[in-house]
């Protein structure tokens, strides 16, 4: 299950929740994106209205892993696939951002 991090941001006429859940993963051996979303985080999220943007993460396993960083950066198709994936599944879960 991936973490999250919440944040609040105050201005004088609003306050704001954002959510920064780890639920984005690059696989290193192929770059391509894998997915992890917390049901029960992700019920909490809609049902409180915090927005919530979540982290493209490097870790796999517990570790941090640069390999699927390098196949998306230099492979064209491979980066406008992650784009398109990443997308989808932003519209899919309303998230506000990544």
């Amino acid at each position: 299950m991936g973490s999250a991090v919440f944040e609040v941001s105050e201005t004088k006429h609003q306050t704001r929740q954002f959510g920064f859940p780890e639920w984005f993963f690059l696989d290193p051996k192929s770059g391509n994106l894998k997915t992890n979303i917390d049901p029960e985080g992700y019920k909490i999220i809609k049902r409180t209205g915090v927005a919530a943007m979540p982290i493209l993460s490097n870790n796999s396993d517990q570790e941090f892993h640069a390999e699927g960083v390098g196949k998306v950066l230099n492979d064209s198709k491979k980066s406008t696939a992650l784009i398109q994936k990443l997308t989808q599944q932003c519209l899919k879960y309303h998230f506000k951002e990544m």
